[in-house]
């Protein structure tokens, strides 16, 4: 079934609609009057909330579903049949390689006996007929075989010469069968030199050892394999045909008015009627002639759920492990500061990317911030301390400490605050207002500098500037309380290098200049759409009710 699985995905590629596959009906008839419509392939299997539907390989899908849906699995004494096998090379002889141009004549008689009887033999028992035609299209990279000593191995590690990952069996041989039993295989290889020779007999060997149905013609009987709840049944012999055709009893013959089955429900009701009403089917393992029929097509699309549906259910359990830790860590700004959690609550990611005049690195600081993804490890103290004279004595600190209990974020904080109350707001609380990155309302003292130029514009520029200061104002407390927290971080840092200047007076000042000139491009950029005149006039105006100018 895995490599049926194999198959039937090399199908939905290559082939068109008309291409016979390999595939399988799983479902129990006397059950269920209507078999359910199970797919080998992990995309046509349906969207669930719970699992991975597809593993790294379409191999392990395969197996994974063999596993689930009664597949074939090595057999316990797997190993020991194949080191069996390879021990009869000291008294048979080893299998004979001939090599003529790039086909290899393979004489497997040596290793024909009752020991290769015995090992066939078991396996049909356990799993059944064995197809030799799926066995071309195993992946190289994933498909697990035993050498003569035991030891498992792939044939990508065992021959990189020839064989390199991503390939099929069928990429590197073909062969066919000879009529005195050996086998024809010819290399793919562009050139077959005497290194290419020597490799493509090792594998040669090692798949022998492992799938001794290579040394039996790939022809099928047709035997329909079935399974009663009567031990004293007598097995009842049927054949389906290369044409389909149910052959019942016979020893050769076909019946005067065949019957042609044209699915695996078909196979299980013809048997049924064959061994009669007395007697209960449990089981008819799926025939290669009819499982072909599987059609993977649903209406006009080769895939029945988009690959979407199938990446949202990846994401569900990942959102939900992020959207924990961030709960969590809201949680921690809760104990530290109720303000300034709720100003963390209300940054949103979006909203930090809105801000004009931000580069790349303030963005993901800010975003580390929100999420507390900021490390507060001190290198000259070894410690997780703070590096400002003043708080040298405390043994550990919070995020809420670096950037608000500080004095040289209060120091920062005061600069920026003086010169928005100056401008006119009159709350005295601006934790929240300064970790959210916003400020409700229009300061007096911007609201009467823009209002006496509005009150001399004609109606048409009005209506033209709209709410276009008060975005501007808002955006300038953004782009002010971003910048500070920022500044907050550069003075922590810089105390982390000897070279950097570490003074207040350097880093107010530095504040002071991000602000000028974040106040002028967003405002510039607000006020965009109105003449060139105007908005120079208005921006000046703000720019300098803030100190900007």
């Amino acid at each position: 079934m895995a490599l049926a699985a194999v198959t039937v995905n090399v199908w939905a590629i290559e082939a068109d609609t008309g291409a016979k596959i390999v595939g399988d009906v799983v479902g129990n008839p006397v059950v269920k009057p209507v078999a359910d419509s199970i797919y080998i392939t992990p995309r046509h299997t349906a969207a669930q909330n719970q699992g991975k539907l597809m593993h790294d390989t379409l191999w392990a899908t395969g197996m994974k579903i063999c596993a689930i849906h009664s597949g074939a699995g090595p057999l316990p004494g797997k190993r020991d049949m194949v080191r069996a096998l390879g021990r009869m090379e000291y008294f048979k002889g080893k299998v004979g390689l001939q090599w003529r141009g790039r086909r290899l004549l393979v004489n497997m008689k040596p290793m024909m006996g009752p020991l290769c009887d015995q090992y066939i033999s078991t396996e049909i028992t356990a799993h059944g007929t064995f197809i030799t035609e799926w066995l071309p299209y195993v992946d190289l990279a994933t498909v697990r075989l035993y050498t003569a000593t035991g030891r498992v191995v792939t044939p990508t590690s065992q021959f990189k010469l020839i064989c390199t990952p991503g390939q099929q069996l069928r990429d590197v041989i073909h062969w066919k069968w000879m009529d005195n039993g050996g086998l024809v295989v010819t290399a793919l290889a562009r050139k077959v030199s005497k290194p290419v020779q020597r490799k493509i007999g090792g594998l040669i060997r090692l798949l022998l050892l492992n799938y001794m149905q290579l040394s039996r013609r790939g022809e099928q009987t047709g035997a329909v394999t079935y399974f009663t709840k009567d031990d004293t049944h007598v097995p009842v012999t049927c054949q389906v045909t290369a044409d389909r055709h149910f052959l019942s009893n016979a020893q050769g013959s076909e019946a005067t008015e065949p019957v042609t089955l044209e699915s695996h429900r078909d196979l299980v009701a013809a048997m049924q009627s064959e061994v009669g009403s007395t007697t209960t089917i449990t089981e008819v393992l799926p025939h290669p002639r009819l499982a072909r029929l599987v059609c993977l097509w649903a209406g006009k699309r080769r895939w029945k759920t988009p690959r979407r549906i199938f990446k949202a259910k990846l994401r569900i359990r990942a959102e939900a492990k992020g959207t924990a830790i961030a709960v969590t860590r809201q949680g921690r700004w809760a104990g530290m500061s109720k303000d300034a959690a709720a100003g963390i609550t209300a940054l949103a990611w979006k909203r930090i990317r809105r801000v004009v005049g931000l580069n790349p690195w303030g963005e993901q600081i800010l975003l580390r911030i929100k999420h507390q993804a900021v490390s507060l490890y001190n290198p000259v103290t070894a410690g997780l301390g703070c590096p400002h004279a003043d708080c040298v004595r405390l043994d550990r600190i919070d995020l809420h400490h670096v950037f608000w209990g500080c004095p040289a974020a209060t120091e920062l904080r005061a600069w920026l605050i003086n010169r928005w109350k100056s401008a006119g707001v009159k709350r005295t609380d601006f934790e929240e207002a300064i970790f959210s990155l916003t400020l409700q309302g229009t300061p007096t003292g911007i609201a009467r500098a823009t209002g006496r130029i509005v009150a001399e514009l004609p109606e048409d520029q009005i209506e033209e500037l709209g709410d276009a200061i008060e975005k501007a104002t808002a955006r300038c407390w953004s782009i002010g309380a971003a910048q500070y927290l920022l500044a907050v971080w550069r003075w922590r840092v810089a105390f982390f290098d000897d070279q950097n200047d570490v003074s207040p007076v350097c880093h107010v000042a530095g504040l002071a200049n991000r602000l000028r000139t974040g106040h002028r491009d967003v405002t510039q950029d607000c006020l965009a759409h109105l003449p060139p005149q105007l908005c120079d006039r208005i921006s000046s105006v703000i720019c300098t009710v803030l100190g900007a100018e």
